[in-house]
């Protein structure tokens, strides 16, 4: 798994994954290399796949895309940003084969009804505050795999409360870190940038 992460990784940093330019294209908010991150970590052989925060789709999209044995599950209520109808639209144009279950809900509120399956990948983009970013990983835990990647979007960003309630939820529900890397601004010296960046970077743990 960690030379999977590692390889990943590798292959986003110089634009290689099976997305297309129409793909990388859509709006929203991931650059390209992220895209070519969460596609290349899905392309994990019976990779089960849970996103928090989902938006127009631009990140679940990427991640399902071209990857036929992945199991996406996907959670947004759409409540802060809309854009609920542009990711059944994207969804249906893109991955309309794709092994999808999408949860319209707050995501603290899901069970293991609406996630039956042990999670490899895990993306958590909802909201950035101190208490949700810890709960993310506490909450969450209850539906990974032994062995999972976790990847925390917006790392890079100013906000303490992202890396400091990653760590302390990792600590508080007993996760062991096999493997991390950090990536930051790339391409770009600002916040939400999109075209050939990683956005806000992201925090990934094995």
């Amino acid at each position: 798994l960690i030379s999977h992460v590692k390889n990943s990784i590798l292959a986003a940093y110089i634009n290689k994954s099976k997305l297309t330019e129409d793909v990388l294209s859509m709006p929203g908010m991931s650059g390209s290399k992220t895209r070519h991150l969460y596609n290349n970590m899905c392309s994990l052989p019976g990779a089960r796949y849970l996103e928090i925060g989902t938006f127009k789709g631009s990140s679940f999209v990427s991640a399902m895309f071209g990857n036929d044995g992945c199991t996406g599950f996907c959670v947004d209520n759409w409540s802060e940003f809309g854009g609920r109808d542009d990711f059944f639209r994207n969804a249906e144009r893109y991955v309309p084969n794709a092994s999808m279950i999408v949860h319209d809900k707050d995501c603290w509120s899901i069970s293991k009804k609406d996630v039956p399956v042990p999670i490899n990948v895990f993306l958590y983009d909802g909201a950035h505050n101190y208490e949700d970013q810890k709960r993310a990983i506490t909450y969450f835990k209850q539906f990974f795999d032994k062995r999972v990647v976790i990847m925390v979007d917006d790392w890079a960003c100013d906000w303490v409360h992202v890396k400091r309630g990653t760590m302390d939820g990792i600590k508080e529900a007993g996760l062991k870190v096999l493997y991390s890397h950090e990536i930051g601004l790339v391409n770009t010296e600002s916040y939400h940038s999109p075209g050939n960046t990683f956005w806000n970077g992201v925090g990934i743990f094995v």
